[in-house]
C-alpha cells in the first residue's frame, strides 16, 4: 500500500513539471535541440536535417500543418526542457475518413514517465477542447510514411533514411493506449538468390507460357531467369518497365503527370491507413527534391498500352552521412553526405504503387525483378522498404512470397479523448468494416 506521504511526494514531483507552448525563439530553439540531448549516446539515431526541424518548429514546411490547427509544447523540469510534442488536427483527413481525430507528432521525451504523461495529457486536453474524440500518434509531420509510428522492434540497426528511431523505453509511455495501427518495414537482400519455392514457380511458368525447354531454363542464371519471366509473362502482354529521366524541366513535369495518375488511381477508396493521395504540386516538389539524390534506374515506371499503371522509387540510404554531419548540410556536412551516398550499398524503397485495375496481376513482382537488376548494376546489395500497414494483406503477401524479412516494426498508438469507449466507426471511420473483418479473420 502506498503511504500518503509517498503520494504527496509524487504529486510534488509532478508539480515540478511545467508544460509551455512553444511561442518564443528560445523555446523553438530548445524544441529543435532536445533530440540531440536525448540521443547523444545512441549509435542508431539519425537527426532530421536541422533546417527541416527549424521549419517545423516554426510551423512551416509541413503538408500536415496546412490541413488544420496545431500547437507545439515543451515540458520543463527544474527549468530544463526534457520533452516536446506537437498536437493538431488534420481537417482534410477527418472529413475524408468520417471521424473526429486529433494527432500528435514530433514527440520526444527523456526516460521519465511523469514527463511523458504530462505532455500526452496536454495533447488529450487540447483535443478535448477542440471537440475531437480520439488522439493518435506519432504520425508523420509530412503526412507521409517518413517518421511515422513509434519504433517497437528492431532497435539494433541504423534506420533507413527518413525512418524513425526511438529508445526502447518510449513504448512504455503508451502502455494504456490502443494499438491503433501497426506498420512493418521489410528488408530485401538484393544479392540473395531467389527462394527455391519461387524458382520452381518461375520455371514452371516459363515451361507453360514460354518457348523454352527445361534444359534451357536450368542453364539460366537468376538475372536471366528474372528477365525472361518478365518478358514472357508481362512484356509480351504489353507491359513495359522504363527508367524515369529527370534531367530537364520537361522530364520532371512528365514524371509528375505519370506519378500523379498512378497514385490517384492506386489508393483504395476504403483504407485503414491515414493517407490521402498527394496533390500534383506535392508530387512535383517531391520529384524536384529526389532528382538530386537518386541514380538512373532508381525511378521506375510501368506502362500498359503507353498508359502509366505502376511506379516504384528508391533512394540511396545515406543516413550514415547525415548522422556524421549531425543533420547540417553546411559548412561541411555536404561532404559527409556525398561521401556516404557514394559508398552506401543500401537503398531505401520509397514508393511502390499499382493502379487498382492491375493490382492482382503480379505487377509488383514484375517491378521488383526489374528493380533488382537495376540496383545490382548500381552496386546496391540491400534495400529497406517503406513501412506498410500490417493489415495490407496484398503487399504483405507479395513480400512474404518473395521471402523478405521484417526488419523493424512501428506502432501508431491511440486513445479516447474523453475516456469513453468508442465504436470502431469513431476510431477508424469509413474503414471500420475492413478493420472488423481483419480482426475477425486473424483471431481465428
Amino acid at each position: 500500500m502506498v503511504k500518503k506521504s509517498e503520494r504527496i511526494k509524487k504529486d510534488d514531483y509532478r508539480k515540478m513539471i511545467e508544460i509551455k507552448e512553444v511561442n518564443t525563439p528560445v523555446l523553438r530553439k530548445a524544441f529543435v535541440k532536445l533530440p540531440y540531448q536525448i540521443y547523444r549516446n545512441s549509435a542508431q539515431w539519425v537527426p532530421m536535417f536541422v533546417n527541416d526541424a527549424k521549419r517545423l518548429a516554426n510551423k512551416q514546411g509541413s503538408l500536415l500543418f496546412e490541413n488544420g490547427p496545431q500547437t507545439l509544447y515543451v515540458a520543463l523540469k527544474d527549468q530544463k526542457v526534457v520533452g516536446r510534442v506537437c498536437v493538431g488536427i488534420d481537417k482534410v483527413l477527418n472529413e475524408a475518413k468520417g471521424y473526429k481525430h486529433a494527432y500528435f507528432t514530433l514527440f520526444e521525451c527523456v526516460n521519465d514517465g511523469d514527463v511523458a504523461k504530462a505532455l500526452l495529457d496536454q495533447c488529450v486536453n487540447w483535443a478535448k477542447e477542440k471537440g475531437m474524440k480520439y488522439l493518435k500518434g506519432p504520425v508523420s509531420p509530412t503526412n507521409g510514411d517518413d517518421y511515422r509510428g513509434l519504433l517497437i522492434n528492431g532497435y539494433e540497426n541504423l534506420p533507413a533514411i527518413l525512418m524513425p528511431f526511438h529508445h526502447p523505453y518510449y513504448k512504455e509511455f503508451f502502455s494504456d493506449y490502443d494499438h491503433y495501427l501497426k506498420y512493418l518495414a521489410y528488408e530485401a537482400d538484393i544479392e540473395k538468390p531467389i527462394p527455391e519455392k519461387n524458382l520452381k514457380t518461375i520455371k514452371k511458368a516459363l515451361e507453360l507460357y514460354g518457348k523454352y525447354t527445361s534444359d534451357e531454363i536450368d542453364n539460366m542464371d537468376e538475372i536471366t531467369l528474372g528477365e525472361t519471366i518478365c518478358q514472357v509473362l508481362f512484356e509480351q502482354r504489353g507491359f513495359k518497365a522504363e527508367s524515369v529521366p529527370l534531367n530537364t524541366r520537361s522530364h520532371v513535369e512528365a514524371a509528375t503527370e505519370s506519378v500523379q495518375k498512378v497514385m490517384a488511381e492506386s489508393y483504395p477508396e476504403i483504407w485503414e491507413e491515414d493517407l490521402l493521395p498527394p496533390t500534383k504540386s506535392e508530387i512535383r516538389e517531391m520529384i524536384k527534391e529526389l532528382k538530386f539524390v537518386i541514380d538512373p534506374g532508381m525511378a521506375l515506371l510501368v506502362r500498359k498500352d503507353n498508359e502509366p499503371i505502376g511506379v516504384a522509387l528508391a533512394v540511396p540510404d545515406f543516413n550514415k552521412g547525415i548522422k556524421k554531419a549531425k543533420g547540417r548540410f553546411l559548412p561541411f556536412g555536404w561532404y559527409h553526405i556525398l561521401k556516404s551516398k557514394q559508398r552506401t550499398n543500401i537503398s531505401r524503397g520509397v514508393i511502390l504503387f499499382v493502379i487498382k485495375k492491375y493490382q492482382k496481376q503480379g505487377i509488383p513482382g514484375y517491378m521488383v525483378l526489374k528493380f533488382r537488376k537495376n540496383l545490382l548494376k548500381l552496386g546496391y546489395k540491400k534495400m529497406e522498404l517503406s513501412s506498410i500497414s500490417a493489415m495490407n494483406e496484398m503487399m504483405n503477401g507479395v513480400y512474404e512470397w518473395m521471402d523478405l524479412k521484417i526488419s523493424k516494426e512501428y506502432m501508431v498508438f491511440g486513445r479516447s479523448v474523453n475516456g469513453e469507449q468508442l465504436t470502431l466507426e469513431e476510431i477508424y471511420g469509413n474503414a471500420a468494416d475492413k478493420v472488423r473483418a481483419f480482426r475477425a479473420k486473424n483471431q481465428k
